[in-house]
């Protein structure tokens, strides 16, 4: 029940308690529930990435039992999907791609650089210039009104590549010893581990386009001309390439 105080309630009954002692019957319960889901319950739609086995087990027998009206259980998948939804940081890190692409477009930044652009004002007006992007920065490392630079840099290291409304950011060379940073964007926002966005990428147009560093020459490298880096389409002939040069390539996220 709805209450102001929830963890302040009281029950007559211990949880750890109750399932000692009917440990063996609530195996047994679950059991059956599970077996006559699966013999009997449809094929719940939507899936869930890789958890597949739980897609086809556990939440077709939750919503199985839901239907017969036996417990008020719902589909988990919408706990899942309302908890993303409500999550702060993937509201921050939205607004901030949409006004780092506004600002910044395919060029992209080092974050001094979008600190410097989103406190541009007008001169006649003394109006932000580029309101979106000083709203996005200050409530992600606003201090008594002031961006601290060091805070949005590693906030914004730490959410690399998180995809956010089929946007996400991407790392490329540095500019006078700071990070670029790349609003990137795709025409779809389905992103499979073993999918459209993963293997040979060559032959297929891309919409993002970013410099990328080359680290190292590890057989393991993406950007090995031996190693993996050929399933992103890196230009041929590499051994004349200088490898600490900046290649720049259409590439989607891993």
């Amino acid at each position: 029940p709805r209450c102001e105080r929830p963890h302040e309630r009281e029950f007559d009954l211990n949880p750890l308690t109750y399932v000692r002692e009917n440990r063996l019957a609530m195996i047994r319960d679950a059991l059956t529930i599970l077996r006559a889901a699966l013999n009997q319950a449809p094929k719940p739609k939507g899936g869930y990435g890789s958890f597949d086995e739980w897609n086809q087990l556990i939440r077709k027998a939750v919503l199985w039992v839901g239907s017969r009206g036996w417990l008020d259980v719902g589909d988990p998948l919408l706990s899942v999907s309302a908890g993303l939804d409500q999550d702060p940081e993937v509201h921050k890190l939205s607004a901030l791609l949409c006004a780092w692409k506004d600002a910044f477009g395919k060029q992209g930044a080092t974050v001094p650089e979008a600190r410097r652009k989103a406190e541009e004002r007008d001169q006649g007006t003394n109006e932000l210039i580029h309101p979106d992007l000083f709203d996005a920065l200050e409530e992600i490392a606003g201090e008594r009104g002031v961006i601290n630079s060091r805070r949005l840099g590693r906030w914004i290291e730490r959410n690399k590549k998180r995809i956010v409304d089929g946007r996400w950011f991407a790392s490329g060379e540095k500019r006078q010893n700071y990070q670029m940073w790349f609003a990137c964007e795709s025409e779809s926002r389905e992103f499979r581990e073993f999918g459209e966005f993963s293997g040979n990428l060559r032959g297929r147009k891309q919409n993002s386009f970013f410099p990328i560093v080359v680290e190292n020459n590890s057989p393991n490298s993406r950007n090995s001309p031996n190693g993996v880096g050929d399933a992103f389409g890196i230009a041929a002939d590499r051994r004349n390439r200088d490898l600490r040069n900046v290649r720049q390539f259409r590439a989607e996220p891993e």
